[in-house]
């Protein structure tokens, strides 16, 4: 399940919780400042005191997948770099 996008002063945030109870965050922002280059980060949700206790990024590969396909499927974009490999995710 995933929330409406966010705002933050840095760009924008989707949460994203597993049908496990394990918490993400897809952040997107610009790089630099461009008009054209972005970023999305998978962050992990610590449910402990201090972050401990996060989530192995194994579990979002259902929501990775979805954007993979979004990016790949969309005629606008070029020159996507993919920084997520599954099988070496912890």
């Amino acid at each position: 399940m995933t929330s409406y996008p966010n705002y933050e002063d840095w760009g924008w945030y989707i949460e994203y919780i597993t049908d496990s109870g394990s918490e993400f965050a897809i952040l997107c922002g610009n790089i630099g400042g461009a008009k054209d280059h972005w970023l999305l980060t998978l962050h992990r949700c610590g449910r402990k005191m201090f972050g401990r206790d996060k989530p192995p990024y194994s579990a979002a590969a259902p929501v990775i997948e979805c954007i993979k396909v979004l990016v790949q499927n969309h005629s606008d974009l070029s020159t996507v770099k993919w920084l997520y490999d599954a099988d070496h995710a912890a």
